[in-house]
């Protein structure tokens, strides 16, 4: 399902909260249930509502339990799970394959520019604002906030699928 301007705005909220911040509040990730929620209603009443519901909702179960999975050996974070439940069920279980494939792709990408971004050595003003959000730990990366990742795996996913 293609998400509204509305849902896009939300998530790119819930974006930079989690680069920033490195939280992901739970009131942005029921609002955006919410939305995803209203719209498979809206836009899928006609077209087989059943199907494309209980579709949506083993997506949303399948991402949670990887999620969890994930979350219990540390290396994602409680509010990453919950997004990421959140954007299956917006995909759907019938995409989910092809979603992970721009998940793995993306995580490549953000994280080799984390990881440029942590090796270089000179000092700047931005030093202290890297070591501040935590990105320059002992020369070594101590977070890469996955929000931005899943998102933009998701704006990937719908550009490519409808072309």
């Amino acid at each position: 399902m293609v998400l509204s301007i509305v849902g896009w705005s939300l998530l790119i909220v819930i974006g930079v909260s989690d680069a920033k911040e490195h939280r992901i509040p739970n009131s942005l990730v029921v609002t955006l249930l919410l939305i995803i929620l209203l719209e498979t209603f809206i836009f899928q009443f006609n077209d087989n509502w059943t199907a494309v519901f209980l579709d949506s909702l083993f997506g949303f179960l399948m991402c949670f339990g990887i999620g969890v999975l994930i979350y219990v050996s540390r290396v994602m974070a409680a509010g990453d799970v919950k997004l990421l439940a959140a954007i299956g069920l917006s995909v759907g279980m019938g995409s989910l394959a092809e979603y992970a494939q721009f998940v793995i792709l993306s995580c490549i990408l953000v994280g080799f520019m984390y990881l440029t971004l942590n090796r270089i050595d000179t000092v700047s003003l931005h030093t202290k604002k890297r070591e501040q959000y935590g990105l320059i730990s002992d020369n070594k990366i101590s977070y890469m906030p996955l929000a931005p990742v899943f998102i933009i795996s998701l704006a990937m996913f719908q550009y490519f699928s409808l072309t």
